[in-house]
């Protein structure tokens, strides 16, 4: 069996396109907020698609070198503005951020 459909995307590729689709169709309903959790993957392509009002991240107190990052090097900038934080005793910091730009 093929990995890859029609368009020549994968089926992981299909799934994800296929989610933000229904995110954006959710999103022209009335109703409540919508929260998605996810990694960095989901996230990226939810943001590139314009789909994130709100990010409510926690920021461990640890350093690292190599790994995923949430935000590329390279693309547009993404503006946000700090509606609330708090940091815990072990030094993690929650902090929700409205998505302005």
């Amino acid at each position: 069996m093929s990995r890859y459909g029609l368009a020549g995307q994968s089926c992981r590729q299909q799934t994800e396109t296929a989610a933000i689709e229904e995110i954006a169709r959710l999103r022209r309903e009335p109703g409540k907020d919508i929260v998605v959790t996810g990694s960095v993957t989901p996230v990226q392509e939810l943001l590139r698609a314009g789909l994130l009002d709100e990010l409510r991240l926690l920021i461990d107190p640890v350093v690292v070198r190599e790994g995923r990052k949430l935000f590329e090097d390279e693309g547009d900038r993404l503006t946000c503005t700090l509606l609330a934080s708090h940091v815990h005793r072990t030094g993690t910091i929650s902090a929700t951020y409205a998505v302005t730009g």
